[in-house]
């Protein structure tokens, strides 16, 4: 354990010393943590027990506080508390004044002030985390020197919802948060201090992954906003259709609030020809108490041209498309109505261009060549090529959200990052690579077609892949295919036999990777014996079946492309 000493930074300017007055005449101390701009997030017997009588008549909270060895109070302290949302009627349940494991799952407030204390220390993310997280849990112990700290793994019951940790700060830290934080950036807080044991070192923490309790928190959580002064009712800020929309400039941050479930704010942009990226911020970086903020954009005419719910940090919304077209386009900021982190809060969305030269493609299949300069290619329909300038092994290539790749040349000054969307084909000076891999697409079809017809080890054979990409990129369906080759007498020859079982042995056992049983052989035999299916058409079903597609890695292959040198 150790003490926080940069407590006015975040998060740490966000945790709460709290203390009560009770109708007994008694005083006690404990912690706390803001979760939103008038809420702070405790355990339910922080404010209430039945031994003392009730609730706390009293109750101040002093954010960053320190403790020792007289209390200082740099952010105020707040004891304009207007209502207590508590997770349950009473927390100890069996009347004998301890927490128990089951009775520490409900063992959760939420305080509701009449001002924002959140303006002056920010507020931490708040999340249902259903699995093991590492983290800090902190709080203000009596037996430390003030804001205490330690670094946990915390390990979710299987039977409740709560964490146990083998590791104790003290009585004080009851209703201090459990802190997890993410590689990439970014806190929530994933439960607060219940109970502990000094006997062996343990506690438990009750978790907002409980049943029903993050249903309970983001009803209480937008509950109490008539208590803070102008906010009785939410006026909705912005409109939800075009018509109603708000305005949104190049380079300007615009904060804006959700004010229900279900609410869409939208705002008009201006856009010249290039790449714009459209950002919308909310709880995971404290630009607003939005939990899941999610971005779409618009035609002037409605239709939705792109979307994103979370690739920006945490929870947080970011979209980069490029603008072939200039003129009038809406933004439009929602959430998911399901989303567990949070679907009503404040936001800031930002409108910002991207440093890459666009380069647009028409109609038809368009060639179009790398530069020295950052480019985005927005190909549109046909089959296009992205040419670069050196072999593949010098490009790292990435699939991306939403049918877009990323790819960067490790060599300096000469093909740059590029972004490309709709491209089919990027002919590197050594080889190809296919991107077009969907099932009903050339790539994807040959792929299917060479599984069948020799087993997945042909697609290394990149010869022969691109001899059948070719042959696709002129149009023929699968059963075309197929039929070709059942025609010419090659699946016999290659099969052992020209009779039905012979053929149905042989493909099954190239897309399978295993023979098939006596009694399967026999079925699909029948099917062609009968006259039901002709050798082709069984050959097309049994390519585009999900156990072939998962036998030569399909869905890996859309990720990471098919290499073939051209003919």
């Amino acid at each position: 354990m150790y003490e926080i000493t940069q407590r006015t930074e975040a998060p740490y300017r966000a945790i709460c010393y709290i203390e009560c007055t009770w109708v007994d005449g008694s005083r006690t101390s404990a912690s706390g943590v803001v979760v939103g701009v008038n809420d702070v997030l405790t355990a339910m017997h922080v404010v209430y027990d039945a031994s003392r009588g009730g609730w706390a008549s009293d109750i101040l909270i002093s954010p960053a506080a320190d403790t020792w060895p007289t209390l200082q109070q740099p952010l105020g302290a707040y004891a304009d508390w207007g209502e207590i949302d508590a997770r349950t009627q009473d927390w100890d349940r069996d009347g004998d004044g301890l927490v128990t494991t089951a009775e520490a799952q409900w063992d959760l407030a939420l305080i509701g002030l009449q001002s924002r204390i959140g303006d002056a220390t920010g507020w931490v993310h708040a999340a249902p985390a259903v699995a093991g997280a590492s983290g800090l849990m902190v709080g203000y112990p009596a037996r430390g020197t003030g804001m205490m700290a330690e670094q946990v793994y915390a390990v979710p019951s299987s039977s409740y919802g709560v964490f146990e940790i083998p590791s104790l700060l003290g009585a004080g830290a009851s209703g201090g948060p459990l802190l997890q934080w993410f590689p990439q950036g970014g806190v929530d807080v994933v439960g607060v201090l219940s109970s502990g044991s000094t006997a062996n070192n343990h506690s438990t923490y009750a978790g907002l992954h409980g049943n029903g309790t993050w249903e309970w928190f983001l009803r209480a959580l937008v509950g109490n906003d008539d208590l803070v002064s102008g906010t009785a009712q939410w006026p909705d800020d912005h409109g939800a259709s075009a018509q109603a929309s708000g305005a949104l400039s190049l380079n300007t941050t615009l904060a804006a609030r959700l004010e229900r479930v279900g609410d869409v704010d939208w705002f008009r942009v201006d856009l010249t020809t290039g790449v714009y990226a459209f950002d919308v911020q909310g709880a995971s970086t404290q630009q607003g108490t939005l939990g899941d903020p999610m971005v779409s954009l618009y035609a002037a005419d409605g239709s939705l041209l792109a979307q994103d719910d979370d690739s920006g940090a945490g929870f947080n919304a970011l979209l980069e498309c490029a603008v072939v077209r200039p003129g009038s386009y809406y933004v439009a900021v929602s959430a998911p109505s399901t989303s567990p982190a949070g679907t009503a809060g404040t936001y800031a969305v930002r409108l910002s261009p991207v440093a890459e030269t666009l380069v647009a493609g028409t109609a038809q299949g368009d060639t179009a060549a790398s530069s020295a300069a950052n480019e985005w290619f927005e190909a549109g329909a046909g089959t296009d090529r992205w040419i670069l300038h050196g072999p593949r092994s010098h490009y790292a290539v990435t699939a991306l959200a939403g049918g877009r790749w990323s790819l960067t040349d490790s060599v300096p000054g000469r093909d740059g990052q590029d972004t490309l969307a709709d491209v089919e084909r990027l002919v590197f000076t050594d080889r190809v690579l296919a991107l077009d891999l969907q099932k009903d697409e050339p790539a994807g079809r040959a792929s299917l077609l060479l599984g069948v017809a020799l087993g997945p080890q042909a697609l290394g054979n990149m010869a022969l892949v691109g001899a059948l990409v070719a042959y696709f990129d002129g149009g023929p369906s699968l059963v075309q295919a197929a039929q070709l080759l059942v025609d010419s007498g090659v699946l016999a020859q290659w099969a052992g036999g020209a009779d039905n079982a012979s053929f149905v042995h042989y493909i099954y056992q190239n897309a399978v990777g295993t023979p098939p049983s006596e009694a399967t052989q026999a079925a699909l035999a029948g099917y062609l014996d009968g006259g039901l299916l002709s050798r082709a058409e069984m050959f097309r079903i049994v390519a585009e079946s999900p156990v072939h597609q998962q036998h030569i890695d399909l869905v890996g292959l859309q990720t990471r492309g098919l290499e073939y040198t051209p003919l």
